[in-house]
């Protein structure tokens, strides 16, 4: 009989092998893909080219014995909307997540500081030491910016996409709709400037609501404030690391009859009369397959897999036309005897997931942003940092103790300068 977790295992696993469906990739979106279809009852393979699968689920040891960080994702913004939870009931096996009432925080050089909690009231205290005014208007304005992610962004999230002018007629069929569409055609930077008044109040609101990638001057993005501003308030994070997430999607797959091949590096995509029939493994394995999914960029997927001259002309013009973004995030990762301590009017700050500090104003931000679409970080850069063993004790094992964090500031993938200078000198300044 074979064993119900981990199911049949082949003494050796075979050269040629035939699948329903084979997911290229075994981070989130292909555990998530190939959890549902194995309980659809379908024969899944994932194939993932890492030794360990997760993707942005990474929880390593990448600076010393006994000291593990995650390396991508460690604020989960959709933890109480994402359906996948819910239909696998994964908090069964014991996926436990911590969600913090001090969500953000800013500090500034003179000692100020700025919160944003999960509890509206507890921000509009916060908020109110610089303006009475600003604190009254962040209440009724998440009020409404709440309901649009809730009513409309949260559930549209995890359906196929309805075209503009569908969305838009039903949008205005109610009255949630209609407040989105107010918000739709304007930048988050006039949202958060008609809003707020106070220019430190503004810096926080803007940081917030642009941090995951937001042209902060672009227009046609406004319903983006509501669901940053409102995912910023309401992160979580994965307790024993965010790999602790791919391993109960992993589970569910295998339960359910899939199987998952990791070290396994996909050369090519097998064509047969124009349609996906399997894939090529390194090794020199085939996987013979009715679906073919893959979970990499375009690029990746259809130049080097399939191949240019197997691709339709509009498709492959797609795919010529695809760009990444100009800039990611640099990231330094710190052990400490202590966790971080800042010096500000509000200890409450030392308990926040994540603290952004190096920026005293508004423009500021603004120019720290301009620098780094231009391919530079100038001198007035800032960030944000957590303290992640604050918060997940189980992330060190050392009989020496201490914490592990983080820094992150945005920055350019191609630097003035070069990567191999001023990498070095952005360490040291930070």
């Amino acid at each position: 009989m074979p064993d119900p977790l981990i199911g049949k295992i082949f003494d050796e696993f075979p050269d040629e092998s035939d699948w329903d469906v084979v997911i290229i990739g075994g981070g989130p979106n292909g555990l998530i893909a190939g959890a549902y279809l194995s309980k659809a009852g379908l024969k899944v393979a994932v194939v993932e080219r890492r030794y360990e699968i997760g993707g942005g689920l990474a929880t390593e040891e990448i600076m010393f014995p006994g000291y593990y960080s995650n390396m991508h994702a460690v604020y989960h913004l959709l933890v109480d909307l994402m359906p996948v939870l819910r239909d696998f009931d994964l908090n069964r096996h014991a996926l436990m997540w911590t969600k913090p009432n001090a969500q953000a925080g800013i500090v500034f050089e003179d000692g100020k500081s700025l919160l944003l909690t999960r509890m509206v009231e507890d921000t509009k205290d916060s908020i109110s030491k610089f303006s009475f005014k600003d604190a009254v208007t962040f209440g009724k304005v998440m009020r409404g910016w709440r309901r649009i992610v809730t009513d409309i962004i949260g559930p549209a999230t995890f359906v196929p996409p309805l075209s503009p002018l569908d969305i838009s007629i039903a949008m205005q069929r109610t009255k949630v709709g209609n407040e989105m569409l107010e918000l739709v055609e304007r930048s988050p930077l006039d949202i958060i400037t008609e809003n707020f008044e106070n220019d430190r109040v503004r810096t926080l609101m803007l940081y917030a609501s642009c941090m995951w990638g937001l042209d902060p001057r672009e227009t046609g993005i406004g319903m983006f404030v509501a669901l940053y501003l409102d995912r910023a308030m309401n992160k979580c994070y994965c307790d024993g690391g965010s790999h602790k997430f791919a391993g109960a999607l992993a589970r569910e797959i295998v339960v359910n009859g899939g199987t998952i091949l990791d070290a396994a590096e996909v050369t090519k995509i097998i064509m047969q009369n124009g349609r996906a029939a399997g894939v090529e493994i390194a090794e020199g394995r085939t996987l013979r397959s009715k679906v073919v999914m893959s979970t990499l960029d375009p690029q990746t997927t259809f130049f080097d897999l399939v191949g240019p001259e197997n691709l339709p002309a509009d498709l492959k013009e797609l795919v010529e036309g695809w760009k990444l973004d100009k800039w990611s995030y640099y990231t330094l990762h710190v052990a400490s005897k202590e966790p971080p301590h800042y010096a500000c009017d509000d200890p409450w700050i030392n308990d926040a997931f994540m603290v952004i500090f190096g920026f005293e104003s508004m423009d500021q931000l603004l120019a720290h942003w301009d620098n780094v679409v231009a391919g530079k970080v100038g001198d007035n850069f800032g960030g944000h940092a957590t303290c992640e063993s604050y918060f997940d004790p189980h992330l060190v094992h050392s009989p020496w103790g201490g914490h592990v964090s983080f820094f992150q500031m945005h920055a350019p993938y191609e630097i003035e300068g070069g990567w191999d200078k001023r990498g070095p000198e952005l360490e040291e300044a930070i």
